[in-house]
């Protein structure tokens, strides 16, 4: 399995960190708390978090609609600016996959 917007096949170590990361926040989201993806992110090398962002964007759009919040792309462009047509691009597919609206 790649990222949703990664290209490049990931080796198994770097896919296990991927994973370790990506579980490791749901597990969090899942316990209460309320983690914030910029502290997730270190979890793998550099060069890695740029697969990882989106998987943990995909994650945390799914548990807060679940949850009944609304998803605000202004809210996650505004944290990672870098990334706006990316997330754009994420909500959409998980608002149609949620079969939810989608917040601009």
């Amino acid at each position: 399995m790649t990222s949703p917007l990664w290209t490049e096949p990931l080796n198994p170590l770097n896919q296990h960190r991927l994973d370790f990361a990506k579980d490791a926040f749901q597990s969090s989201l899942q316990s209460g708390r309320q983690p914030r993806i910029e502290d997730f992110l270190p979890f793998v090398p550099e060069e890695l978090q740029s697969a990882l962002l989106p998987e943990l964007l995909l994650v945390e759009f799914s548990f807060r609609r679940a949850a009944g919040d609304s998803v605000s792309s202004a809210e996650y462009v505004a944290r990672f600016p870098e990334h706006s047509e990316m997330i754009a691009t994420l909500l959409e597919q998980s608002a149609a996959s949620e079969g939810a609206p989608n917040s601009g």
